[in-house]
C-alpha cells in the first residue's frame, strides 16, 4: 500500500544519503502514510544535524517525526515541538538566504515557533519581533505564488500553523483567523500543521464570539477521529483547552485539569508556548460558576503571582487578566475593590471594561446608567458577540429593575435570549445572582423560537441550580466624595487630624466633621475600624496602610 511504499523509499534515500531524494518522499507523499508507517518515521527522524541545518524542510520532517519513546501523547507532541524550537533557535536565524521557496519558508517557520515560545518571549514579551517575521515569511510566501513558484502546500501550512499560533498569543483575532483559515486550507490530509491552525481558529472564534468558526475547527479535529489519525491525536490535550471554554459557556462543568500549567497534568506545549494567560482567563470563570468565591479569588491571585513570576504574562493578556480580576471581585462582593480595578481596565482596554462597567451601574441600583452602558456597547460594531450577549442580558436586568412594564422586559428578554442563542453561551445569563436571574426567566417565553431554544433547554435540565450564587447583589459600593478619598488616604498614613489641617490649610473642625461621615458611611466609631472598614471593602490598598496608629 501507499503507507508501505512511502517507508520503503524513505529508507532507501536514507540508507544512500539522497536527501533531495528524501525531501521529495516527505513534500509528496500524503502526511498520513508517512505518520502511520515506522520504517518512515525511522528514516526522517533522528536525522544528522548538518542535514537539518542544510536542508530545513528536512528538519520540518525530523521535528514532525521525532518520538518522545515513552510518555503518551503529550510527551509525543512536546517531543516535536522541541525539535521545531531547538532548529528554529540553532539554524535559521538567516532563513532569507535559503536557495528554495520550500527551504526558506519552512525555515522561517521555523523560526517563527522558536520566537513565539517563552523562550523568546522572555526576549520579546509583546512578540513584536516573532510577528516581524511572520509578516517578512508571508511577503516572501505571497511574492513566490505571484511569480508561479509556490511553495508546497506541506510547507506553507506549516507557516500559517505558526502564524497563526503567534496572533493568538498576541490577541490579533483577525490575524489569527486568517492565518488559521489559511493553514487548514494549504494543509494536506492529517497534517499536524492543519490541525494546530483550527485550534488556533477555535479559540479564537469563541475569544470574539463566533461559534461558526469555533465548530468549523473542531469538525476539522473530529473528523479524523473514525481513522485513529495519529496527527489529530497530537493535539487532543491542546483542543481540551477551547473544548473546556465552550463547554462552560453552556454551563458543562468539564475537566478543569486542563487549566493547570504548572503541575501533573499540565500541557507541557501549553506550558512551552505561554498559554498560562488563557489558561488563567478560563478558569477565573470555571471558578465563577462553581467554586467558592474566597477560594476562587485566591487561587487566581496565586496563579496570576507564580505566571508572572515564570515570565508567562504578556502585555496583550494583561487587561484579560485583570477584567477576570474584577468580575470575581464582583462575585465575591468586593464591589469597591472591583470598581477600582474596573477603573484601571478601562484606561488599558475602554471596550473589556463595559460589561463590568454596566454591572457594577447594576449592583448600585443605578438602572438608567447601567442600561446607558450597555447601550453604549451594543450600538458599537468593535463588541464582539458574546459580550453583546452580556451587556443585553445587563439591559434586560435594568430595566426590570427599574420598573418598567412587562412588555418591555418581555421584549428585551427576548432579545438577549437571541444573542445568547447567536453566541452559543448561556454565560451572560449565568453571571447574574440567582434571584435576579429567576425574576428575568418569568419573563421568557420557552417557545419563541419555535422549539430548540438553548436557554428554555438549560431551565429544563436545571443547568443553574448547579451554580455557585453570586454576593455581589446584597453589596452597595460605598460612595465617596473626593475630600473625603483624600482624608482616608492620609489617617491611613497615621497623620494626625492636626497635621492634616496644616498641610492642607483647612480648620480641623472641618476635617473631624468629613472623619465623622467617613465612620458613618463605613458604618463604624473608632479610627481603626475605619481603616479596616475601608481596607476590607476595597477602598484602601494593602500599601495605603503605611503606620499603625
Amino acid at each position: 500500500g501507499l503507507t508501505g511504499l512511502a517507508g520503503q523509499l524513505a529508507v532507501w534515500a536514507r540508507e544512500a544519503s539522497d536527501w533531495e531524494a528524501l525531501e521529495r518522499v516527505w513534500l509528496r507523499f500524503p502526511p498520513r502514510s508517512l505518520f502511520t508507517s515506522p520504517l518512515a518515521e525511522r528514516a526522517l527522524g533522528d536525522l544528522p544535524e548538518g542535514v537539518r541545518a542544510e536542508r530545513p524542510v528536512l528538519g520540518q520532517a525530523a521535528a514532525f517525526c521525532a518520538s518522545a519513546g515513552h510518555g503518551g501523547v503529550d510527551a509525543e507532541l512536546d517531543a516535536k515541538v522541541r525539535c521545531v524550537i531547538a532548529d528554529g533557535w540553532a539554524f535559521h536565524g538567516q532563513w532569507r538566504r535559503r536557495g528554495t521557496v520550500d527551504d526558506a519558508v519552512a525555515a522561517g517557520a521555523m523560526r517563527l515557533f522558536a520566537e513565539m515560545s517563552m523562550a523568546g518571549s522572555l526576549r520579546d514579551p509583546g512578540l513584536d519581533v516573532a510577528w516581524a517575521t511572520a509578516l517578512d515569511v508571508e511577503d516572501l510566501l505571497v511574492r513566490s505564488i505571484r511569480e508561479a513558484t509556490p511553495p508546497s502546500p506541506l510547507v506553507a501550512s506549516f507557516f500559517h500553523s505558526a502564524a497563526s499560533s503567534t496572533a493568538v498569543l498576541r490577541r490579533d483575532w483577525d490575524e489569527a483567523k486568517r492565518h488559521a483559515q489559511l493553514g487548514m486550507h494549504w494543509s494536506p490530509e492529517c497534517d499536524v500543521s492543519g490541525f494546530i491552525s483550527a485550534l488556533a481558529l477555535a479559540i479564537t472564534g469563541l475569544m470574539v464570539g463566533s461559534p461558526k468558526e469555533y465548530r468549523r475547527a473542531m469538525r476539522f479535529v473530529e473528523e479524523h477521529g473514525d481513522h485513529r489519525c495519529p496527527a489529530a491525536e497530537w493535539v487532543v490535550p491542546m483542543a481540551a483547552l477551547p473544548r473546556l471554554l465552550q463547554d462552560q459557556r453552556l454551563l458543562h462543568r468539564g475537566d478543569p485539569a486542563v487549566l493547570r500549567w504548572d503541575g501533573p497534568g499540565a500541557s507541557p506545549v501549553l506550558r512551552r508556548f505561554g498559554y498560562a494567560p488563557m489558561q488563567l482567563w478560563v478558569g477565573s470563570f470555571w471558578s465563577i460558576l462553581w467554586s467558592q468565591p474566597e477560594r476562587a479569588l485566591a487561587e487566581f491571585d496565586a496563579g496570576v503571582a507564580a505566571a508572572d513570576d515564570a515570565g508567562m504574562l504578556r502585555g496583550d493578556w494583561g487587561p484579560l487578566i485583570l477584567r477576570a480580576r474584577v468580575e470575581l471581585l464582583l462575585s465575591l462582593g468586593a464591589v469597591n475593590r472591583a470598581r477600582r480595578g474596573r477603573a484601571d481596565l478601562e484606561e488599558q482596554e475602554p471596550l473589556l471594561a463595559l460589561v463590568p462597567k454596566a454591572r457594577l451601574n447594576l449592583l448600585a441600583r443605578d438602572v438608567d446608567a447601567a442600561a446607558a452602558v450597555a447601550d453604549e456597547g451594543l450600538y458599537s460594531l468593535r463588541v464582539p458577540l458574546h459580550e453583546r450577549a452580556h451587556l443585553e442580558v445587563v439591559k434586560a436586568a435594568a430595566r426590570l429593575l427599574g420598573e418598567a412594564d412587562a412588555r418591555t422586559v418581555d421584549a428585551l428578554v427576548e432579545a438577549a435570549c437571541l444573542v445568547c442563542q447567536e453566541a452559543n453561551s448561556l454565560l451572560p445569563f449565568a453571571m447574574l445572582p440567582a434571584d435576579l436571574r429567576s425574576r428575568l426567566l418569568d419573563h421568557h417565553d420557552p417557545g419563541h423560537l419555535g422549539g430548540g431554544c438553548l436557554l428554555a433547554g438549560a431551565v429544563e435540565d436545571g443547568a443553574f441550580d448547579a451554580l455557585v450564587d453570586k454576593r455581589w447583589w446584597g453589596n452597595f459600593p460605598v460612595h465617596l466624595t473626593p475630600r473625603e478619598q483624600a482624608l482616608l488616604h492620609r489617617l491611613a498614613e497615621g497623620l494626625s487630624l492636626a497635621e492634616i489641617a496644616a498641610a492642607d490649610f483647612v480648620s480641623v473642625n472641618t476635617l473631624r466633621k468629613q472623619e465623622a461621615e467617613l465612620r458613618r458611611k463605613l458604618d463604624v466609631h473608632g479610627r481603626n475600624d475605619l481603616l479596616s472598614r475601608a481596607f476590607e471593602v476595597g477602598l484602601l490598598a494593602a500599601s495605603d496602610l503605611r503606620h499603625e496608629r
